[in-house]
């Protein structure tokens, strides 16, 4: 917890925070990009979270079905449809 009183949890660092405002106040993606890189470096140097894995659901598709998107919630049932 920092010295603010920070949500348990959050990870507080002011040089973070001031180069997410930075990011958010930029206009030209290439000045993004440099913050974005600079985010990841103060990430690594202080350890700001570390991953405990990844899931992955798998899913299968029948091949009379088309159109099925790709998504974060799929699987969405708009634009799939089923040949005979």
């Amino acid at each position: 917890r920092g010295t603010k009183g920070g949500w348990f949890g959050w990870a507080e660092d002011a040089e973070i925070e001031k180069l997410r405002d930075a990011y958010a106040r930029s206009s030209s993606p290439e000045e993004q990009k440099k913050i974005a890189a600079e985010i990841q470096k103060q990430n690594y140097e202080k350890v700001i979270y570390i991953p405990l894995g990844q899931y992955l659901n798998a899913s299968g598709w029948r091949k009379s079905l088309s159109g099925v998107l790709d998504g974060p919630a799929t699987p969405v049932f708009w634009n799939v449809d089923k040949s005979e």
